[in-house]
């Protein structure tokens, strides 16, 4: 048995396990990568960025959270206080002090 490399980047910090994906920290700011192929995903940029279900990935950025596909484009906009998910595609989200649901509906992962 041997091992390889399959990041071209050496990170701060990296969590893996959740979908193939790899949450990875550069100085004070965080993307993710794919656990298969070392391919970055999403950009490091973000405050927190960690994958949750069905590969989507949880965002921080100026202070409010979003909701991004793994392969980048914006599901939910940063614009939320707080933002809780379950693993039944809803999302709660705070935003003015006031929680609402928002259902998800993927056609495609």
């Amino acid at each position: 048995m041997a091992g390889a490399y399959i990041t071209k980047d050496w990170f701060d910090e990296i969590w893996c396990g959740y979908d193939d994906l790899c949450a990875v920290r550069v100085g004070g700011k965080w993307g993710v990568v794919s656990e298969i192929t070392g391919e970055l995903l999403v950009d490091i940029r973000y405050q927190q960025a960690y994958p949750i279900f069905d590969k989507l990935i949880r965002i921080k950025l100026q202070g409010k959270w979003g909701l991004l596909h793994h392969s980048g484009y914006e599901i939910l906009p940063p614009i939320y206080s707080d933002m809780r998910e379950s693993n039944t595609g809803v999302i709660c989200v705070k935003k003015d002090g006031k929680w609402g649901i928002v259902k998800l509906s993927m056609k495609e992962k």
